[in-house]
């Protein structure tokens, strides 16, 4: 699985005075679906390590490709949290 990127980049920020309710509305329509996709690669990378009707390689590609929608979910879930929490007032 890639290294988890730093989710704090300096340049990127929804700006002072954000209102914490709008906040929290934000980081909900963007994670929701987030845990929705991790939530599924991860049920998959489930299915496809039982299967039987996978080649070993047709599931270890598989596996590798679910990890990293899973790995890529949970950075911008951090990337989201970090970004509405530093510009609420």
């Amino acid at each position: 699985m890639p290294p988890m990127r730093d989710p704090k980049p300096d340049s990127l920020a929804l700006g002072p005075g954000l209102e914490p309710g709008f906040a929290n509305v934000l980081r909900h329509q963007f994670c929701a679906p987030l845990a929705v996709i991790r939530g599924q690669a991860q049920l998959l990378r489930r299915r496809a390590r039982q299967s039987d009707d996978l080649a070993a390689a047709d599931r270890l590609r598989l596996e590798r490709g679910l990890a990293a929608i899973d790995a890529a979910s949970l950075e911008l879930e951090a990337l989201v949290d970090y970004l509405t929490r530093r510009g609420v007032k």
